[in-house]
């Protein structure tokens, strides 16, 4: 289940979630009309609506998913949008074709994230935004961990800042979406990458 759905019909009322906030907090900065967005991860498309209520922009949205119920979930929606059911780890991205690219959570889990990592920021003429990546302050690393029964990866701040700094990006920083009172407990966390 897309984890923004519930937030889509409250945004429309005029309530922000956190997660929606923190987002447009960043995207204010970013985004602009005719923008090219590829969303990657993007679930049943929710990140899309969001960006429709928040901005007057005409954006060319891509959103990209490898679960195919996601996909079909989105194209239900009738978005003006294009959605792909498509494997990440046999996608293509072509240099310099995306203004924005949004990537949220469990992309990175593989054992060649550098790869990854390079593919992403060849394609991308301006900014690269990991959204909802969960992260621990003080852990130092990467690791998978069930969370309520679902495989979830955890990633160090320090291991996501070493990884995005060897991409050499002219800026970037970092957030939580929300914050604990558990410093060891995974926290939901955003990073904004200039290429």
């Amino acid at each position: 289940m897309d984890i923004h759905s519930d937030g889509i019909s409250m945004l429309r009322q005029g309530v922000m979630l956190p997660h929606f906030r923190v987002l447009s907090s960043f995207l204010n900065e970013i985004l602009r009309d005719s923008d090219r967005v590829l969303d990657i991860n993007c679930h049943s498309g929710s990140l899309f609506e969001a960006i429709k209520v928040l901005y007057p922009y005409n954006v060319e949205y891509i959103g990209i998913d490898k679960d195919v119920d996601n996909i079909e979930e989105a194209l239900v929606k009738n978005l003006l949008a294009k959605f792909r059911c498509i494997d990440y780890d046999k996608m293509k991205l072509r240099t310099d074709s995306y203004d924005l690219i949004i990537v949220q959570d469990q992309f990175l889990n593989c054992s060649d994230p550098i790869k990854k990592l390079d593919a992403l920021f060849r394609a991308s003429r301006k900014n690269i935004i990991f959204f909802n990546f969960l992260v621990v302050p003080e852990y130092d690393g990467y690791v998978e961990i069930e969370i309520n029964g679902k495989k979830e990866c955890i990633y160090g701040v320090s291991h996501m800042v070493d990884l995005l700094t060897m991409m050499e990006p002219s800026s970037f920083e970092y957030s939580f979406i929300t914050k604990t009172d558990n410093p060891s407990a995974p926290t939901p966390s955003i990073f904004v990458v200039r290429v």
